[in-house]
Formats: C-alpha cells, sequence, structure tokens
C-alpha cells in the first residue's frame, strides 16, 4: 500500500496524508518489532525519494518535518548493515544517540554486520578510521548534568584515562567503575556510555588481529572446541548445532590448534573454501599478514 502510494505522482500529497502517515508508523513499529534489516533498507530508499521530490512543503510543517527525520534515522539504524558506506559517518556523527529511542537496539552487532560485508580486511580498518573521527566530533548531549554531557567531551575524558589506541582492559575495567562516581550519572546514563565507549573500542580494534576481527574461528585447545571470536575463547556445548558443524571441520582439518603452527593450519583451512569467497579472502589476509610480519 505505502510503495504505491509514493509511486504516484506528486499530486497524490501522499506524505501529507494523515492515514497514511499512520501506515507509516505501523509500518516502522513492525520493521523495528522484528529487526527487519532488508525491509528497513528497501523502504527508507523509498520514502528518501518521496521526501526528495516534496522536500521544500516537507520543511514548510515543521511537526511533519521533525516526524519524517524521526523515521528516517530510525530506518537507517535499522538497516546500518546495507547502508552506504558514505551514510555510516553522518548517522554516528549526528544523531548517535537516536539509536537510544528505539526498543532493544543493538548497535555494536549492526555494525559488526556492516563490516563483514566489507571483505578486506583493511578496508575495514579505514573504514572504522571514518567512522571514528566522525563519533569525535559529535557534539550530541548523552548525559544530563555532568561536566562531560556531551559525547566527545565523554570520550575526550575515556581516551585520557585509557588511552588513544586498543584500551587495557584493567584501565577499561576501572573507568567503567568509576563511572558510579561521578554526579547525577543515573542507572540509562551508565548504560548509554558503556554503548559508546564499547563502540569505540570496536573502531580502535584493527580487524586484522585476533581481537578485532569480526568472523568467529574455529580452534581446537587440549581436544575440545571452541570458537575464538574477537580475541575471546568461547566454549561450545557439546549439544549445540555449533559444536556438531566445529566437530565436522575437526574431522577435516579445518580448526586451528593452539598447539600447532597457524600459519600452517591456515594454508590447510584456506584450500577448503571458493576462490572469490569471503572466508577464503578473510584467511589469506591472515596469511599474508603473518608472512609479513614473520
Amino acid at each position: 500500500m505505502e510503495q504505491e502510494a509514493l509511486n504516484q505522482n506528486n499530486k497524490s500529497n501522499a506524505l501529507f496524508d494523515s492515514d497514511f502517515i499512520e501506515t507509516i508508523r505501523t509500518l516502522v513499529s513492525d520493521i523495528v518489532k522484528y529487526d527487519d534489516t532488508k525491509k528497513a533498507f528497501d523502504f527508507l530508499v523509498l520514502l528518501k525519494g518521496a521526501i526528495k521530490i516534496n522536500r521544500k512543503k516537507i520543511e514548510e510543517n515543521q511537526k511533519l518535518n521533525d516526524f519524517y527525520k524521526k523515521v528516517i534515522v530510525t530506518l537507517k539504524f535499522i538497516a546500518l548493515p546495507l547502508l552506504d558506506d558514505d551514510d555510516v559517518p553522518d548517522l554516528i556523527k549526528y544523531n548517535f544517540t537516536k539509536q537510544f529511542l528505539i526498543n532493544d537496539y543493538d548497535l555494536l552487532s549492526k555494525f559488526t554486520d556492516k563490516l563483514r560485508n566489507i571483505l578486506l580486511l583493511k578496508d575495514r580498518d579505514d573504514f572504522k578510521k571514518i567512522v571514528s573521527a566522525a563519533i569525535l566530533e559529535n557534539s550530541e548531549k548523552i548525559t544530563d548534568g555532568d561536566t562531560f554531557t556531551t559525547i566527545k567531551n565523554w570520550l575526550k575524558n575515556y581516551i585520557s584515562q585509557v588511552g588513544l589506541n586498543q584500551a587495557d582492559v584493567v584501565k577499561k575495567t576501572q573507568y567503567f567503575v568509576d563511572l558510579k562516581k561521578h554526579n547525577n550519572i543515573t542507572t540509562t546514563d551508565e548504560k548509554k556510555l558503556t554503548n559508546l565507549f564499547n563502540f569505540y573500542n570496536i573502531l580502535k580494534s584493527s580487524s586484522q588481529t585476533p581481537e578485532g576481527f569480526e568472523g568467529s574461528i574455529p580452534v581446537i585447545s587440549n581436544g575440545k572446541l571452541f570458537i575464538l571470536k574477537q580475541g575471546v575463547m568461547q566454549d561450545v556445548p557439546d549439544i549445540s548445532k555449533e559444536y556438531n558443524k566445529l566437530n565436522r571441520l575437526l574431522n577435516n582439518n579445518q580448526t586451528i590448534s593452539l598447539n600447532d603452527n597457524n600459519l600452517d593450519e591456515l594454508k590447510k583451512m584456506v584450500t577448503s573454501y571458493p576462490i572469490g569467497s569471503f572466508e577464503r579472502k578473510a584467511i589469506e589476509e591472515e596469511i599474508d599478514r603473518i608472512t609479513r610480519n614473520s
């Protein structure tokens, strides 16, 4: 229904019709409820096109203009993995706090999915640098009644305490503990700041390191299967589907053993994936990195 209305000529004034606006509210609510990335992206493209045609008239109505701005930002957050690379930095720079208006929204997961869509690990790192620069310029208020208040000021303080690059785990932990000492910092504020700092830590972690790599690597240690995910070893219960999958990899010698030479294991693994596949490219890049650093 909404697509048919938006595809009609400009005289239809669909964007200004109260019934159609309610249809948009319902549609966006469902997209958020089911976290439908693809539908969010498709409707975002459609809606942006219609708004562009009617922009001047929409901007004359402040209430309507605010409504469509909110809808567009919401759709962008849900569709984040599919957004063009140029769209993400602006979203983070000007609307980072708008994610907190979306129930159960997981920015870290969405951003990681976006990174996985970038095949070359070096390109992922370049993208992280661009987004990092964007968030360091974000002037949105993230807390009230405290010295720092804005995102960029909180990040300046965070960096001054834990360091500019990948922060020491002890320093990061201590910083989160010390958050409670700030005046007027509520539990909600703590959650928002934790989200901010965890996101920033992802940006500062190279995808070419075990801590920053966005994929999962099957690992065998002392005869047991684990998943190495962003530098953390996660146990795999015997009853899980993932265990059965990794067990097949183990039987085919496609896991990395902590007791063997990782480079040799990677060379074995790479041949099991099709040429041009993401998995093969990621492993080839890791082989190249190890070779260059050895």
